[in-house]
Order: C-alpha cells, then structure tokens, then sequence
C-alpha cells in the first residue's frame, strides 16, 4: 500500500509529466503511453540482465519519438523524464553507438544538443517502479 507522500508524488509526477507533454505538441501520445511503453522496456531490460546474471539495479536508458519528440527516460538512482524536440533521423545518429547502459553519454547528448540539463520529470527509481505497475 503506498502512503500518501508516495501518492502525492506520483499525481504530481503524472501532472507535470501531462503538462510537459502538451507543451512539446504531443497530443497523440499520453502518460499511459509512457507509461506502458517504458513498462514493456523495462520488463525487457530486466529479464534480459536477469538471464545473463546481471544486476537489474544498473542504470540503463531508452527513448521514443512521436511527432518530432523526444522522449528519454533514465533509470538511474532516480528514474527521469526528458522532453525535447528533435529532428528523429538526427537522435538516431547521435545514439546509434551507444548502449543502452551508456546513461551518462546520454546525459550529456541531452544537455550538449538539446539545452535539457536538468529532467522534466523525475522520481525516485522505487517509487518509479509502483508508477510502472499503476
């Protein structure tokens, strides 16, 4: 059961998430979007490191574009969400070397391109995961 601080943080989560959205112009694709989206990446990345012996804890990252947006998700420590615009054949180019562990030269694409150096969105990873399960 979560407590009402977890609660009040995944409402303020989804709305600034919904807000940030809207403002990018992606009006086909929505919270629940994400949030299933990043859910089945998840779930991958998980049985995947699982049935290698990895660690599930390590950071990892993927993105979506819809309409000319981006949208990165990071797991890390903190489970983040960054917005931005972007040219797709470009992003491609520009992550088409990196792994999907490559979380920092991310980042740092992310900042350097795009002027997104702080996320749209962010919360802890554990409670990121009880968002995944909503």
């Amino acid at each position: 059961m979560l407590g009402q601080d977890e609660m009040d943080s995944l409402n303020d989560f989804e709305s600034r998430l919904s807000a940030r959205l809207a403002e990018a112009g992606m009006h086909r694709y929505s919270v629940a979007d994400l949030r299933r989206e990043t859910r089945d990446c998840r779930d991958f990345i998980y049985k995947d490191t699982s049935q290698h012996g990895g660690d599930i804890a390590e950071p990892f990252f993927n993105f979506v574009v819809v309409d000319g947006v981006a949208v990165f998700t990071l797991f890390e420590v903190d489970f983040s969400v960054y917005i931005a615009p972007c040219q797709e054949s470009e992003l491609i180019a520009q992550t088409n070397s990196l792994a999907i562990i490559d979380v920092a030269a991310v980042r740092d694409l992310l900042a350097r391109e795009y002027g997104k150096s702080v996320p749209d969105a962010a919360l802890p990873r554990s409670i990121a995961e009880l968002w995944l399960t909503r």
